[in-house]
């Protein structure tokens, strides 16, 4: 029997490159429900007070307590939740592994650490029988016609049950901003980079260091941009 799959986007309010997919889902005639933070979309801002798809495991008075709601609405009755999200940075789009979905074919995929998903959306749908498939695509200015086009392949594979292994399979360790201000970045995606080494710097009034928490290959960086404390800059491979 071919399962129930909703679509989901607009989880975080500054993530509006998951619309542009919306002629996808009416193709395949799936639900594409959103933005889940009315509020934080319409100040283009990520949330409010608590990030939402981190506070699924407790109940908050945030503003943000609105969006898990509404999301736990959308996905009522759903066998699968394709969750599609954006991230900041330059570099390709990725598909989130969390079971045992068949994977997308000519795409890597990032393993979640178990420690990432407390709180999160993910883990609510997962101990509830159903299945979650995180896809991430870029946000503007990186994100180009290549990488749209890419993303519809990767929905297409899912939904037909393709069952090939991908180009690559890794574990993703996303670095987070410690400061507000400009970062500019000092390495280039696919770089190889040692732990401790800087990947670019944050300023403000002063000139604050983002170092690599490990070695490994850059897989995601953030152009040169203005961000606050907690934004994504890099993700290391």
């Amino acid at each position: 029997m071919t399962p129930d799959i909703v679509g989901t986007f607009g989880m975080h309010g500054d993530e509006k490159s998951p619309l542009l997919l919306q002629r996808w889902f009416d193709e395949h005639n799936i639900p594409f429900v959103g933005p889940v933070h009315e509020e934080a979309w319409e100040e283009d801002v990520r949330f409010i007070d608590r990030d939402p798809n981190r506070i699924f495991g407790e109940s908050t008075d945030a503003v943000d307590e609105r969006a898990k709601e509404r999301f736990k609405q959308a996905v009522e009755g759903a066998d699968v939740v394709l969750d599609v999200h954006s991230f900041r940075m330059d570099g390709e789009p990725m598909v989130l592994q969390l079971g045992d979905w068949p994977l997308p074919r000519s795409q890597h995929i990032w393993d979640i650490r178990a420690e990432d998903m407390t709180g999160t959306s993910g883990e609510f749908l997962q101990s509830r029988g159903i299945t979650v498939i995180p896809v991430e695509i870029p946000s503007a200015p990186c994100l180009t016609r290549r990488h749209l086009t890419m993303t519809r392949r990767i929905l297409d594979d899912i939904v037909n049950d393709r069952r090939v292994e991908p180009q690559r399979r890794v574990t993703r360790t996303v670095v987070d901003a410690d400061h507000s201000g400009v970062f500019v970045p000092r390495v280039k995606i696919g770089d190889e980079v040692s732990k401790g080494e800087r990947l670019g710097v944050v300023k403000n009034r002063e000139n604050h260091g983002v170092h690599s928490p490990s070695d490994g290959l850059v897989g995601q960086l953030r152009p040169q941009d203005h961000l606050r404390v907690g934004n994504s800059v890099a993700g290391i491979e």
